[in-house]
């Protein structure tokens, strides 16, 4: 059980951290792109002051989102977006709200809860492996990551955090029925987020290296889990489209290379250098959290591992300031970091992105 003064204390932090991104969005920062103006948020306040700070939020793929909690994907290029997080507010925006209420600002109060869920889940299963101080630590590092903005905003990265760190937290129990149940979880966050599924790896590296037949049948269960993502917009637009008859018929995988120009090394040209250098101290403190913790936590720094190769060969690299918080690893380090010269660093540069990366935002500058 949480003790009442953790608690405090995680969500004074919490408090104190959306007070300092209001007061960085409330600053008359000049917009570079007016895409937000498409999907205007209803007026929810008379204070202009509030709406102004609302209205910064919606940037990005906040824009996208906007249209998507109103209609759902109309366009093969949405598909790239998980579909959990969008019904997620689609639902409580249509059943549990009144109709005046805008979805778009259901998403950034739903996105905040997220927030300090995950938040309150990282230090329930940092509790139960370290112990309360290093977990308070951890939680609060957690909280004030380089992620920043986008964890303010109305994305979907809240929600694959949260259902990922609960993952982690039921396969860590010494329950076998927890960990069968972590399943449902992952499943969640990869129909949120498709980078999470790189948290099977957890049951592949049990499974042959522990012959557990349990974690078998979980792999085998969140890979069906996936396939049948495929289902919806294969029956909404085939046959009659390219991918259609591909072995694997995957809308989201056509649309990531056909609308989004992912693949391996479509990233690495010339141009794209300015963000790499954006992403590079995210992935430094990647490499060095999977080599601090290698033999400790084997297959969650073989899942780290994982995920760093795929962030840096197929995807835009720079994401990886707002999409890698789902693994604890980097936060683990850093806590352990904090009291010496190299781990001040680190927070140092945390807080400064956090900064930085709101204005961006603010602006509609890059990173997205």
């Amino acid at each position: 059980m949480f003790l009442q003064v953790d608690l405090f204390n995680i969500l004074w932090f919490f408090v104190l951290l959306k007070l300092l991104q209001t007061a960085l969005l409330s600053l008359p920062v000049p917009t570079f792109d007016n895409s937000q103006e498409i999907y205007p948020l209803v007026i929810v306040s008379s204070s202009e002051y509030i709406n102004g700070v609302l209205q910064r939020l919606i940037r990005w793929d906040a824009v996208y989102f906007s249209s998507l909690f109103v209609s759902g994907p109309r366009f093969e290029h949405e598909w790239v977006f998980g579909p959990l997080w969008v019904s997620l507010v689609r639902f409580v925006s249509n059943w549990l709200l009144p109709s005046s209420i805008s979805p778009i600002l259901v998403g950034i109060v739903i996105s905040n809860i997220l927030h300090l869920t995950s938040a309150l889940l990282l230090f329930r299963l940092t509790t139960a492996l370290y112990g309360v101080k290093f977990a308070m630590k951890s939680t609060v590092l957690f909280l004030f990551s380089a992620q920043g903005i986008f964890m303010m905003a109305p994305y979907s990265e809240n929600l694959a955090t949260a259902l990922s760190f609960l993952a982690l937290l039921l396969i860590n129990s010494k329950s076998r029925w927890l960990y069968l149940l972590s399943t449902v979880p992952l499943i969640g966050a990869f129909w949120t987020r498709s980078n999470t599924l790189v948290l099977g790896t957890v049951y592949l590296y049990d499974f042959i290296i522990k012959r557990s037949p349990l974690a078998l049948v979980c792999g085998l269960t969140l890979a069906l889990g996936s396939l049948a993502s495929l289902y919806a917009p294969y029956v909404e637009y085939c046959p009659g489209r390219p991918w259609c008859d591909s072995m694997l018929p995957s809308l989201y995988h056509f649309a990531q290379g056909e609308y989004w120009n992912v693949g391996l090394f479509k990233y690495w040209t010339l141009n794209n250098l300015p963000n790499f250098l954006l992403g590079a101290p995210v992935i430094v403190l990647q490499v060095l959290a999977i080599k601090r913790y290698y033999k400790e936590h084997t297959s969650l720094a073989i899942t780290n591992a994982l995920f760093l190769l795929m962030i840096t060969t197929l995807a835009h690299v720079q994401i990886i300031i707002r999409v890698s918080g789902f693994l604890p690893l980097t936060q683990w380090y850093l806590a352990e970091e904090l009291g010496h010269k190299r781990g001040q660093g680190w927070i140092l540069y945390n807080c400064s992105w956090l900064v930085i990366g709101t204005l961006l935002y603010s602006a509609f500058l890059p990173p997205a």
